[in-house]
């Protein structure tokens, strides 16, 4: 696990038990989804603009990418 998913991960308990704590379970699930649906928001972002830096194509499919074969170790 990366450091980034890690806080992530962090943010996303921290929201949810606090809101659990103080308002009660459906709050806590809903904040944590939201944070949850921000990450991703933040991380999808930021990896379509590190690729474009980088001179990369088009974002490939969910198709292609579970197509493609993953080399050996």
């Amino acid at each position: 696990m990366s450091k980034r998913n890690a806080i992530w991960l962090g943010a996303i308990l921290a929201v949810g038990v606090t809101l659990w704590a103080a308002f009660g379970p459906m709050w806590g699930i809903i904040g944590a989804v939201v944070v949850l649906a921000a990450s991703e928001i933040v991380e999808r972002t930021r990896r379509k603009n590190r690729r474009a830096a980088n001179g990369g194509g088009p974002t490939p499919s969910v198709f292609n990418v579970a197509k493609r074969e993953r080399p050996q170790r």
